[in-house]
């Protein structure tokens, strides 16, 4: 963050899994020094307000804040909380949330749902996309999903007419099998511009179910989900659930994902147009186009 002229301190830490483990002993006294260290800073700077994505990074920070009556605002991504947030959600001035699942989570708090933050770039070109493309997009964060993209590589050279974009991940090069080039469109890695236009020549998704799930919606695609099976709290599966109930996805374990599987539940996206309809509509009913402006009034209500 240097470079861009934001200053920055880091206070170390580390994920609390158990006490029941010098591990976690370990670890909690980690942490403990580290919101000692961080309120020593705050304590200093005095800033207006803590705005805090979660996680055990975030958590001294958080903490820290707590104990100097310095305003916090949160925003969780997932269906299951982080552990953090649910700790730092009790002095908590807001809780912004993506999944309407989220909510149950945060008795007694102020909850809002805000929706995730798209880059701009994606979030024009979703508004200018068309309705349906030719092809899957296929893709699983910066380093890639392996096994979707192997199982759905493999699918589109089984003798149909199923065409897929993979973005392959920083780390999946040895991903593309041999691939047809004219059937098969493998990227190591995909720029905003290089997603909203694979997005924008795709009938359906098939990823992981983290927070690509909001721009997904944006994009009104239906979609095929394999959540992360080491997920914490098998989150990947609860967010993936919320977009199955409402019609816009189908869900595939990951033990039970093959090409077959997976060529199987897109080619049926494909076939039914009156189902893809009501997945664009529902889609559309769970995105929140004014993502940034609502969670800039929260944190100027925050600190007014």
């Amino acid at each position: 963050m240097a470079h861009e002229g934001i200053p920055f301190q880091g206070f170390a830490s580390e994920p609390v899994y158990s006490l029941r483990t010098l591990r976690g002993i370990k670890s909690l006294m980690k942490l403990a020094k580290a919101v000692s260290a961080a309120r020593q800073s705050l304590d200093a700077d005095r800033p207006d307000l803590i705005f805090s994505t979660g996680g055990y990074g975030a958590a001294p920070a958080g903490f820290a804040a707590g104990k100097l009556g310095i305003p916090v605002v949160l925003h969780e991504q997932n269906t299951v909380p982080s552990r953090a947030n649910l700790l730092m959600a009790k002095h908590a001035s807001c809780v912004c949330t993506v999944f309407r699942g989220a909510e149950k989570h945060f008795p007694g708090s102020r909850v809002v749902r805000t929706g995730m933050p798209i880059r701009r770039e994606l979030r024009e070109a979703a508004l200018k996309a068309p309705e349906t493309g030719d092809s899957i997009f296929v893709f699983g964060g910066s380093q890639g999903a392996k096994v979707i993209s192997e199982a759905a590589i493999t699918a589109s050279l089984s003798g149909n007419d199923l065409k897929c974009i993979v973005a392959l991940g920083k780390s999946g090069a040895d991903n593309a099998l041999g691939a047809d080039p004219t059937r098969v469109e493998t990227h190591p890695y995909l720029s905003a511009s290089g997603m909203a236009d694979a997005f924008s020549r795709s009938f359906a998704v098939a990823s992981r179910a983290g927070g690509s799930l909001a721009e997904i919606a944006a994009f009104r695609r239906p979609s095929l989900l394999v959540p992360l099976p080491i997920a914490f709290a098998d989150h990947q599966t609860h967010n993936a659930r919320e977009f199955v109930e409402m019609g816009a996805a189908t869900l595939i374990p990951q033990p039970e994902l093959s090409p077959e599987t997976l060529r199987d539940a897109l080619l049926e996206w494909k076939s039914d147009e009156e189902r893809t309809a009501k997945a664009r509509a529902a889609l559309a009913e769970w995105d929140i186009l004014d993502t940034v402006p609502q969670i800039l009034s929260i944190l100027e209500g925050a600190v007014s």
